[in-house]
């Protein structure tokens, strides 16, 4: 009987420590220039696009033969400030934010339902390769930082002398390879700002 209790109070000890740490994959997400910001992610909202926008030759990493490539943040800036010139030129329409899903394009988007406190700027992540990826976006379950990694030098800016490169989906493909080899116990990629990225486990 005694062996029978402790059994059970095991398993549910387990259960609990295992349901601690879900995480359901929803995160706040950051502001450029004014817009949200989903990158890898889909909002909880109902929207609609307004534009479609692609990303563009850089200067920097042509002159540095790909030496020098711009950080998802500087993507993130060149999409959102290039969808509001061709919002406001060719579709004359506003916009609330933007959407990457791949690629090297993202669409500006503009919400039809009204926000909610549980809503506004709550977006929905994505996974690669067994990472839930949290791209300018804060998880809304509580974590503890494991390790952070560099994103190391491009191989196909190198190759192609700058003319071609990284989307920022192969930026964070490259983080997630590097974090899940680093730290097989991670659950979370969360990238905010610069040339580094964190892995994360869930509380």
């Amino acid at each position: 009987m005694k062996k029978c209790i402790m059994m059970v109070v095991i398993i549910l000890g387990v259960i609990t420590s295992m349901s601690a740490q879900v995480s359901d994959g929803l995160a706040s997400v950051n502001h450029v220039q004014g817009k949200e910001v989903y990158i890898l992610s889909q909002p909880v909202r109902n929207f609609e696009t307004v534009v479609k926008v692609k990303s563009s030759l850089k200067l920097t990493s042509i002159l540095t033969r790909g030496f020098v490539n711009e950080t998802i943040t500087d993507k993130a800036n060149e999409l959102t400030r290039r969808a509001i010139r061709k919002a406001l030129k060719k579709a004359k329409q506003p916009f609330d934010a933007i959407v990457y899903t791949g690629g090297k394009e993202v669409r500006a988007v503009r919400f039809t339902d009204e926000p909610t406190s549980t809503t506004k700027g709550i977006a929905r992540v994505g996974k690669y390769f067994g990472l839930e990826v949290y791209i300018l976006a804060e998880p809304l379950n509580a974590y503890s930082v494991s390790n952070s990694t560099w994103g190391g030098v491009k191989g196909i800016p190198l190759l192609t002398y700058g003319f071609v490169n990284n989307s920022i989906e192969r930026d964070v493909m490259t983080f997630a390879k590097k974090l899940r080899k680093e730290n097989n116990d991670s659950q979370a990629l969360i990238y905010s700002a610069g040339r580094t990225a964190i892995s994360a486990k869930f509380k």
